[in-house]
């Protein structure tokens, strides 16, 4: 069973604003750059992800990862690896645009 599935990531919050500050080494105006760009990645991953099965679900999931890890979305990155890894997991297929959801109200309401 994978963190995300156990309640482990459900502790974290939708983007770990510290990693993301220490990845854009301070820098307000990259970080909105980076959050921005993610915001539209993650937006259509979730867009896709309801269409998408098999390979292409696997595919969409590992574009995901790597870039949520980058930015902090580790709830997002966790549910996603399961997905590449498992993609005819539909529990983890419902979970993603669920966490990428929170996520996007979370920015919403830090970054107004």
């Amino acid at each position: 069973m994978s963190d995300w599935q156990n309640g482990n990531i459900s502790k974290l919050l939708p983007i770990d604003l510290a990693h993301l500050s220490r990845q854009t080494l301070g820098d307000e105006s990259l970080k909105r750059e980076v959050l921005g760009l993610f915001l539209v990645q993650a937006t259509a991953a979730r867009t896709e992800l309801a269409q998408a099965k098999g390979e292409a679900r696997r595919s969409l999931a590992h574009r995901l990862v790597g870039s949520a890890r980058a930015v902090g979305a580790f709830a997002i990155a966790a549910c996603a690896a399961e997905l590449e890894a498992s993609p005819q997991s539909e529990a983890a297929a419902e979970q993603l645009p669920l966490l990428i959801d929170e996520m996007q109200l979370f920015l919403s309401e830090q970054m107004g």
